[in-house]
């Protein structure tokens, strides 16, 4: 299938269901999930193990046994458990609204992100994890079970209580507010610490569990705003009125990979600002030099970068948020495989971008004479044209050196 944009520069779309194909590395790593290769062979944590210990009963001199945590894998084997978590963390997400179970969606993103950070050994224990969610679950139930008299409005604060005051479970501070370490939800478990959007999952996915024992018969989580790191999700029996703005898994999935995104993003984004785009499309296309491209080793060189600002990380983020709720984040993704020199598949992403709704309601902002719309959409426009022209020079390249 061929896609012509308006000045007929015709593209091959290769179908990008999974917009997470190629985003394990700034520098992407070869062969992963190209010409059809899947990893898997031996790469599983079961056939890894099994391997292990019939060649450690034959040979004295085996390599020790991997321990979680220590890097120095081969890149079949953390490419294999990245691969793996994706396909949880997407089985996690297609399941029915209210069967989406938010504890092991937010597992699964933290396991393909330690695979790929830390190129490991061994993949992020998912299961012991859960476990934990699981034991705090049966104490806070065990004390719920010998309050008859409370009714449930009160039940549920006194799981909140619980959570929160019991257990301690609290936001970080200064900086760390704005750290990636701690939306990734094994460490909020491990240190009880956590920004709005995995405290608001650890809430949310305590309340489900013990809603399924009977103990409590309705609830609701309440989010902080997107951007507001400084408040912690409340919890309600029921909400009144219709200016409350409560969680469902998916919501709540999609705040922490949005908090990731944000924290990743390697340019500076704007407090008032939904998306960093601006500054990533104005860095693409600008015309003084090296100055806020991002190298796929050295990262952005601007002034003034983000601290944890990290290209593969942002755009593994983006492309599970870009699968789940499409609009600006097929925008967003595609700035960011234009920095990682993926000009084609930018350019795929923003012929889907300018057929989606969220296109729609930019063009119109900006036909409006919005100042935020009219800039976001220029330099959409600017991008889709250095896109253009570095294909066309890439095509004549070729073409000389075919002769």
């Amino acid at each position: 299938m061929m896609v012509a944009h308006s000045s007929g520069l015709p593209l091959p779309l290769r179908g990008l269901g999974g917009l997470g194909r190629t985003t394990y590395s700034a520098a992407r790593p070869r062969g992963l999930h190209r010409r059809g290769r899947f990893p898997f062979k031996s790469s599983s944590p079961s056939s890894s193990s099994s391997s292990s210990s019939s060649s450690s009963s034959s040979s004295s001199n085996t390599a020790p046994e991997p321990e979680f945590g220590k890097a120095g894998a081969d890149r079949d084997t953390w490419e294999g458990y990245a691969i793996t978590a994706r396909q949880n963390f997407t089985r996690c997400m297609e399941a029915d609204a209210e069967n989406i179970d938010v504890v092991d969606a937010v597992l699964q993103l933290a396991a393909e992100d330690d695979a790929v950070r830390t190129r490991a050994t061994v993949p992020l224990p998912v299961q012991s994890y859960v476990n934990r969610v699981e034991k705090l679950v049966n104490e806070c139930s065990k004390q719920l079970e010998s309050k008859e008299d409370l009714n449930n409005e009160e039940r549920v604060a006194f799981v909140y209580d619980f959570i929160i005051n019991g257990y301690k479970y609290k936001l970080p501070i200064e900086q760390e507010l704005i750290s990636p370490y701690r939306t990734y939800f094994h460490n909020v478990l491990a240190q009880r610490q956590g920004n709005p959007a995995s405290l608001a999952c650890l809430l949310y996915g305590v309340l489900e569990r013990i809603e399924k024992k009977g103990l409590i018969s309705s609830f609701e989580v309440v989010l902080a705003q997107r951007g507001n790191y400084t408040a912690l999700p409340s919890v309600v029996a029921q909400v009144v009125g219709g200016d409350v703005d409560v969680a469902t898994p998916k919501r709540i999935v999609g705040d922490c990979l949005y908090t990731l995104k944000r924290f990743y993003w390697p340019w500076e984004w704007s407090p008032q600002s939904d998306s960093g785009f601006l500054p990533a499309a104005e860095a693409l296309v600008a015309a003084h030099g090296r100055v806020g491209k991002v190298g796929s080793v050295v990262g952005v060189m601007q002034g003034m970068g983000r601290p944890f600002g990290d290209l593969t990380c942002a755009r593994m983020a983006t492309s599970r948020l870009a699968d789940l709720e499409g609009g600006h984040e097929l925008r967003d993704l595609a700035v960011l495989l234009a920095h990682d020199n993926d000009s084609r598949g930018a350019y795929e992403l923003c012929q889907r971008y300018m057929e989606s709704d969220a296109f729609l309601s930019l063009s119109t902002d900006a036909a409006l004479d919005r100042p935020a719309a009219r800039e976001s959409l220029d330099a959409f426009q600017a991008m889709i044209t250095k896109l253009e022209r570095d294909h066309l020079e890439a095509s004549m390249a070729a073409d000389a050196k075919s002769k």
